[in-house]
C-alpha cells in the first residue's frame, strides 16, 4: 500500500583543465560574433530583437573573458569547463536563479536501527537502482531550494513504494513527479527570489505536496492555490553533520541528501570532471544554492567525488549532474549551509 506520510531527514568549445593544454584551449575558445553565433545554434536562446541580439552578444563576451581566465587558474585540475547556456546572462540575472539557503537543523538522527543497514562501499550512486527521478529545469526562477527538496523527497517515494513505479514488465519506470511550484507558492517567505530548504520542508511535512500534474510548474510567483487531499507529507527532516565519511554512510542507508552551498563563480561553466573550486573561489560564491547529492565514488586510484543532481536541465554539466570533490568538505563552500538527510522509515 501506497504511503502518504514519509520521514525526511534532512559545448561548443570545452575547455580541459590539464596542465600543457591551456594554450591550445584559450585559443580554441571563440569570443567573437562567430563564437557567440555558435553558442546561439547550440542553446538556442531567445532574442526579442536585433537590440537583445547585440546586448546579449556583449554579455557573451565578458563571460567568454571570464571563461579564459578560469580556465587559466584552474591548470592541473581533472575537470573541463566551456561554454554553457548561461554565456548570454548577466550576473545578476545568474543570481537571481540562486538564492537557496539551508539552516543547520539540531533534530537528532533516527537511531540507526530504524533505518536499512547497507554496507560501506567504495561507490554508490542510487540512480544505479532507479531510485533518482529525472534531472528538472527550474528555468529563470531562483527555485533551487525547492527543486532540490522535492528531489529528496521524490527519491524516498522511490525507494520506499519502488514497485509502484515500475512500468509494464519492468521495461520502463514511471517516476514520481511532485510540485516544485506549491512550494514556491505557498512556502512563507520563499518564491522565485529565493527561498530556505528548512521552510520547505516543514510546509511539506505539515501540509503535504501535490504531485506536478495536480500543481503544474509556472517559473514564476503565483497565489497559493494547493489541492485539499491526498498529497504526501514527511514527518522529520535533519541535518547529517560535517564529516564526509558518516555522510557518505547516511547517504547508503537513507537516501539522496540535500545540499545548500555558496556557488563559486566558476561553476557556472563547468562542464564534465571533478569539480574542486580553488581556494578563494567560494569566497567569492556569495549565492547561496541547492542541489541534490545521490551518491559518491571514492574508488582507489581515482580522484574521489561526490554526485550531485543539479536543476538546470540535461544540457547543463553531465546530463544534468556535476562530479564535485570529495575530501575537503565541498572545498570549504558549504560554510555555514549543510546538508540534509530525508527517509521515509
Amino acid at each position: 500500500m501506497f504511503s502518504k506520510e514519509l520521514l525526511i531527514v534532512l559545448g561548443l568549445f570545452v575547455g580541459s583543465c590539464h596542465s600543457g593544454l591551456v594554450d591550445g584551449v584559450l585559443a580554441a575558445i571563440d569570443c567573437t560574433l562567430v563564437g557567440f553565433l555558435n553558442f546561439v545554434t547550440e542553446f538556442n536562446p531567445n532574442y526579442a530583437n536585433q537590440a537583445e541580439h547585440d546586448y546579449r552578444f556583449s554579455i557573451f563576451q565578458q563571460n567568454c573573458a571570464e571563461l579564459k581566465q578560469i580556465i587559466q587558474s584552474y591548470q592541473g585540475s581533472s575537470c573541463t569547463f566551456g561554454f554553457t547556456k548561461f554565456m548570454d546572462r548577466t550576473k545578476e540575472e545568474k543570481a537571481r536563479m540562486t538564492g537557496g539557503l539551508m539552516n543547520p537543523v539540531n533534530t537528532p538522527a533516527p537511531a540507526s536501527s530504524t533505518r536499512t543497514k547497507r554496507q560501506s562501499q567504495a561507490y554508490f550512486d542510487w540512480r544505479n537502482s532507479n531510485n533518482v527521478s529525472p534531472v528538472r529545469d527550474q528555468g529563470n526562477c531562483g527555485s533551487c531550494w525547492a527543486f532540490g527538496s522535492t528531489a529528496a523527497v521524490e527519491s524516498q517515494l522511490l525507494i520506499h513504494n519502488h514497485s509502484n513505479y515500475v512500468g509494464l514488465l519492468g521495461l520502463y519506470m514511471n517516476y514520481p513527479d511532485q510540485s516544485e511550484q506549491e512550494l514556491v507558492s505557498c512556502v512563507s517567505g520563499s518564491n522565485c527570489g529565493g527561498g530556505n530548504v528548512n521552510a520547505a520542508l516543514n510546509y511539506i511535512k505539515n501540509n503535504g505536496q501535490d504531485t506536478e500534474s495536480s500543481y503544474p510548474y509556472a517559473t514564476s510567483n503565483s497565489a497559493c492555490n494547493p489541492v485539499a487531499s491526498g498529497k504526501t507529507k514527511i514527518i522529520s527532516y535533519w541535518n547529517v553533520g560535517t564529516s564526509e565519511v558518516n555522510i557518505a554512510n547516511q547517504l547508503l542507508s537513507t537516501g539522496p541528501l540535500i545540499l545548500g552551498l555558496w556557488l563559486p563563480p566558476s561553476f557556472w561553466y563547468y562542464k564534465s570532471g571533478v569539480y574542486q573550486p580553488n581556494a578563494g573561489d567560494c569566497v567569492a560564491g556569495t549565492n547561496g544554492h541547492v542541489m541534490a547529492v545521490v551518491g559518491y565514488n571514492v574508488t582507489s586510484g581515482g580522484t574521489p567525488y561526490w554526485i550531485v543532481k543539479n536543476s538546470w536541465g540535461t544540457s547543463f554539466g553531465q546530463s544534468g549532474y556535476i562530479n564535485w570533490y570529495f575530501g575537503n568538505w565541498f572545498s570549504g563552500c558549504i560554510q555555514f549551509q549543510g546538508m540534509t538527510a530525508v527517509s521515509t522509515v
